[in-house]
């Protein structure tokens, strides 16, 4: 039951994060044609800088909440889990409105030190967001801890759905005034959306009667009908910053890279002899780059929400067993998912660059055929983190993570001054910052949990799968291109009938292999499981 619960947490979060993801790419083409190229790289820096203040406000805390709320949960002690909610609440309402106030305040500062002046209206305008979004992470933070997936992933398509129409309209609106401006505009949705999001999750609580029911009726999630003596808050707090600092520390050092970065990237274009328009446009290249990179990470982010509180389970419970199988899934689930995705990047990056950025800027599909790979290195990381948050080994990650961080600067400061490399040279960094990490935290979970993950030996079948599906792909998508002789129309044609071809391919391929096992299958929503035929059931999944 455990298992199907995280099923159906995955299935929900995925469909929530990839319809965002879309949206999100379909978003991209609209303000690069109300903003420009270089009024979408300004656009773009100040959301890196604003990220870095948002994930250091916000990560830690939501995390900690989330953690904290899946302990108590696994002791059946609802008493506490609504303390603390209410705890992180007050933590996170303080936190956000000095966070708010520091980044309208220091925003001219920021922009300039960051050697991208023209962000400063857009830093400006993000700033309220911060303390919006910290409301958001402490509401979010209690569905993940109580495993109520589904209202989380309602809040983030409303949250997206404003953002998305509301910074479009406003980005339109401003840009006549000034380039900067209208970056400006285009940030203004976040601080909407956000507070949208909000108001949804509080509906669902008071609808719901769910702080109600732990607090005064019966007892949530199948505890025991008594009221226990609650946790002191003091000792809460203290957990908070317990967890809570090192997710900090963990999530920030990979944004801290992103805005130096920023400055980095910009400078050492100028070194290998780019004007600043230029560094701007190319800089909105990487971005793209990056948007498209993130598309299919939204399973695995997805994933990693779903099984942090199963994992605090297993390890509050004392079940090695279960811990296991559950660290298995996760990562078989993280390679069937990015192996493909990195192929197909690959492959059809052209077509994909062409569709969402038009043909004038398709060149940009270079950068995703030199660093589609880095989807793989990412989600293995992304998932290591999780295992190694939930349990309890914040600073290991942070270490790993930090020495990464180190690698991807030099790496970039060493590659992009070269001028026939130039932006290149940060995906080279990129692939480097997640490779590396990799491989250290494969030895973190063997040392501390004395469980052998053989990485590369649980990639064979889907990479396999995924190259046979790649070639047909290829095949399937210059067929149809020459049978619709080039005509736009048939770029959208043939692109979507070679991923619906080729994902049955691989499909196929992945079951014929037996890659996934019958004792998989018990992670999934029963309901996926009984669609499967006996005759398929019997043969391949054993």
């Amino acid at each position: 039951m455990k298992e199907q619960s995280t099923g159906k947490n995955f299935i929900a979060l995925s469909f929530a994060n990839i319809l965002v993801k879309v949206m999100s790419l379909f978003y991209v083409p609209i303000i690069i044609r109300i903003l420009g190229d270089e009024g979408y790289g300004i656009y773009l820096a100040s959301y890196d800088i604003f990220t870095l203040i948002y994930v250091i406000t916000n990560s830690g805390i939501q995390i900690a909440i989330a953690k904290q709320i899946a302990e108590f949960s696994a002791l059946d002690e609802q008493q506490n889990i609504v303390k603390t909610f209410y705890v992180g609440k007050r933590i996170l309402f303080f936190i956000g409105l000095i966070s708010s106030l520091l980044l309208l305040f220091s925003s001219k500062f920021l922009s300039n030190a960051f050697k991208s002046e023209r962000s400063y209206l857009g830093i400006l305008f993000l700033s309220p967001t911060i303390f919006v979004t910290s409301i958001l992470a402490a509401y979010r933070g209690f569905f993940q801890g109580i495993s109520s997936m589904s209202s989380i992933a309602i809040s983030q398509v409303l949250e997206q759905i404003c953002n998305i129409f509301i910074s479009a309209f406003f980005a339109f609106i401003l840009v006549n005034k000034s380039l900067e401006l209208g970056a400006a505009g285009g940030t203004i949705g976040t601080t909407i959306g956000a507070f949208i999001a909000i108001i949804y999750l509080i509906i669902v609580l008071k609808r719901n009667k769910i702080i109600y029911n732990m607090t005064f009726s019966t007892p949530y999630l199948s505890c025991e009908l008594e009221r226990r003596s609650t946790v002191p808050t003091s000792k809460i707090i203290k957990k908070f910053f317990k967890y809570g600092i090192p997710v900090i520390l963990t999530s920030g050092i990979q944004y801290v890279g992103s805005v130096i970065d920023l400055a980095l990237v910009k400078n050492r274009l100028l070194v290998a002899g780019f004007d600043t328009s230029t560094s701007d446009i190319l800089y909105g290249l990487l971005g793209k780059y990056k948007t498209l990179i993130y598309v299919p990470l939204a399973f695995i982010a997805a994933l990693s929400s779903a099984v942090i509180p199963s994992i605090v389970k297993s390890v509050v419970l004392k079940d090695k067993e279960e811990l296991f199988n559950k660290i298995k899934f996760a990562l078989k689930i993280s390679f069937l998912i990015s192996i493909p995705a990195c192929i197909l990047l690959g492959v059809l990056g052209k077509p994909i660059y062409s569709i969402l950025f038009s043909s004038q800027y398709s060149d940009g599909y270079k950068l995703m055929l030199y660093g589609s790979s880095l989807v793989i290195f990412m989600s293995i990381v992304q998932i290591q983190t999780t295992i190694l948050q939930g349990v309890n080994k914040f600073y290991a990650v942070f270490l790993s993570l930090l020495f990464g961080v180190v690698i991807k600067l030099l790496s970039n400061y060493y590659f992009i001054g070269i001028p026939s490399i130039n932006i290149n040279g940060a995906v080279i960094g990129s692939i480097l910052g997640f490779l590396i990490p990799m491989i250290i935290n494969s030895i973190l979970i063997r040392k501390y949990i004395k469980f052998k993950s053989r990485l590369f030996r649980g990639m064979v079948k889907p990479l396999i799968s995924s190259i046979i599906m790649g070639t047909f792909v290829f095949i399937f998508y210059m067929c149809f291109i020459n049978i619709f002789n080039g005509a736009k129309v048939g770029v959208y044609i043939s692109f979507g009938l070679s991923c619906i071809l080729g994902g049955i391919i691989y499909f196929l391929f992945i079951v014929f292999l037996r890659y996934i096992s019958k004792d998989d299958l018990e992670f999934m929503p029963s309901a996926f499981v009984k669609i499967i035929p006996e005759k398929i059931m019997s043969k391949f999944f054993k």
